[in-house]
């Protein structure tokens, strides 16, 4: 079963793909952890692989809930959204 997901771009990983929105079909809807999603949308999605060296300094939201426990099962439907977001600094 194929799902379609949007992944939202913010800040310079929006600036470097250039787009705030990238759609993303995957493969499985059950991740069991937030690091395989990422090496799926990074490896299968040409205009997420501008964004390999920002990979570690980036948080992940799934459906405006941050994903911090590498460990945590995701399982996501057609039309979810998960988010790529580096930090934020500025003054």
């Amino acid at each position: 079963m194929t799902v379609e997901i949007s992944v939202l771009l913010f800040a310079m990983a929006r600036d470097r793909v250039g787009t705030d929105r990238v759609a993303v079909p995957l493969v499985t809807r059950h991740w069991p952890s937030r690091q395989l999603l990422l090496d799926y949308l990074f490896q299968t999605s040409p205009e997420l692989q501008v964004l390999t060296e920002l990979r570690p300094i980036l948080a992940v939201a799934i459906n405006e809930q941050y994903v911090t426990d590498d460990d945590t099962d995701i399982v996501l439907e057609d039309n979810d959204v998960v988010a790529l977001i580096p930090p934020i600094t500025g003054g």
